[in-house]
């Protein structure tokens, strides 16, 4: 780092806050793909099961109240599409109601919401219907974004349409580890065609309902790197992984064409984004040499300082060079979605949260305009496929009580926030990550 002579001001305006998800935090979400998942011996860690979460479904309130102490001014969350719509056809207006309640409480504490549209999961009566990998569905996915849009347009701004679809298809059609369990090329390039189908359609549909509406696609971006930078397959299969993981959906936003389609664009598909929400976490290395095909940390990396249960070692330089690329390729406005560590050193955290944040403020010096970040997470939660072994929270959540209690990291993080400034006697104090 430079040497320690100012603070590192913040843009006027700059959003701070935190991320969360539906089947993540709220529990009781019964009617979705995920919860049947869960209850498929071995695959989640521990045999865990989201059950009642954190309870954020009954203690929103509660919870807002210490993102007022953590003095955030905004909060990205997602609606659950099975709870507005939990059977085929049936609309449920009390999940209506309750999510009007949400975001009315958000608004009472000067906290803009920026709602997620998808962030993973889908109904179950819809996974039965084939999901996303059958086109024909796309849509029952517009009817939910047309209700959504008619119901909220007047109280939310800013909307995410699909959280990292690249995740979704991959780990759902081609990795097996997300429901629907699939694997395979082909299952995950239709999946992904399908799912930019639906960011495309939903941006349109939020756009058309109220024009004033600030919409963008949630895009998370992996450095993939060569396991060895003398071999040529290495190098070689980064770039496949970098293409199939992150240039198929950067492609088709900034030329409007679907993966595998190379003439006819898809309506409304270019220049679908007002905004790039980016999810930054680590790097990964690609390896010839099997069974490491893709690894998440270095040869040197101390095994004491991976995340937690995902096995990434933290590479903060790639959030600069993820910010860089994403203005680079779609001269858009970007916001930092979700950057975070599971771990239960929470000094760790600390120092995690201020190397990136340096990471940053070092891009917009740069000219990149990023007009806001969101700490991953808000709170600690059910953690996908890891359980809840890996916490991500700067509030901790106990699992018997459910009693919340904010950590170090996030009294940290709540006095940047207030002062919109990384001060130097944080910048330079010991924050080494190995």
């Amino acid at each position: 780092m430079p040497s320690q002579e100012h603070e590192r001001p913040f843009p006027p305006g700059f959003w701070w806050g935190t991320a969360t998800s539906a089947h993540q935090v709220e529990g009781g979400n019964i009617h979705n793909n995920w919860w049947a998942w869960e209850h498929t011996r071995g695959k989640i860690n521990n045999g865990d099961r989201s059950g009642i979460a954190c309870d954020h479904w009954h203690r929103f309130s509660e919870d807002f109240d210490i993102l007022q102490q953590l003095h955030q001014n905004a909060y990205r969350f997602s609606f659950e599409w099975s709870r507005i719509i939990p059977e085929k056809g049936k609309i449920d207006e009390a999940a209506i109601d309750h999510y009007h309640s949400v975001v009315s409480e958000l608004k009472k504490r000067r906290i803009e919401p920026f709602v997620t549209l998808h962030h993973f999961t889908e109904p179950s009566w819809f996974t039965k219907l084939g999901g996303i990998k059958r086109k024909q569905n796309i849509c029952h996915f517009r009817e939910y974004v047309e209700l959504v849009a008619r119901e909220f347009s007047k109280e939310v701004t800013y909307w995410t349409t699909i959280n990292e679809p690249n995740i979704r298809t991959a780990a759902g059609y081609f990795q097996g580890i997300h429901p629907p369990g699939e694997t395979g090329l082909l299952p995950y390039l239709e999946a992904t065609r399908n799912i930019i189908r639906m960011h495309a359609d939903a941006y349109s549909i939020l756009k058309a309902q109220e024009p004033s509406n600030i919409v963008g696609l949630v895009k998370n971006i992996s450095i993939f790197e060569p396991g060895d930078a003398t071999s040529w397959q290495d190098r070689l299969l980064a770039s496949i992984f970098d293409y199939l993981a992150n240039g198929v959906t950067l492609r088709a936003l900034k030329t409007g064409k679907l993966p595998l389609a190379f003439f006819q664009p898809y309506t409304g598909l270019k220049g679908s984004s007002d905004f790039i929400g980016l999810n930054y976490y680590s790097r990964l290395f690609c390896s010839r040499r099997f069974p490491e095909l893709l690894r998440g940390r270095s040869d040197n990396a101390d095994p004491t300082r991976l995340c937690a249960g995902l096995g990434w070692e933290a590479y903060p330089e790639g959030l600069y060079l993820s910010l860089k690329r994403l203005w680079r390729e779609l001269q858009v406005p970007l916001v930092i979605t979700e950057n975070g560590i599971g771990t239960d050193d929470d000094q760790w955290r600390q120092a995690f949260l201020l190397q990136h944040l340096y990471q940053v403020h070092r891009a917009i010096r740069e000219g990149v305009p990023v007009q806001g970040y969101f700490h991953w997470s808000f709170i600690d939660n059910f953690e996908w496929t890891e359980g809840y072994a890996s916490r991500f929270g700067l509030v901790d959540c106990n699992r018997k009580t459910l009693e919340r209690t904010i950590k170090a990291s996030g009294h940290l993080y709540a006095q940047i926030a207030q002062e919109n400034t990384l001060p130097a006697k944080f910048l330079f104090q010991e924050t080494t990550l190995n």
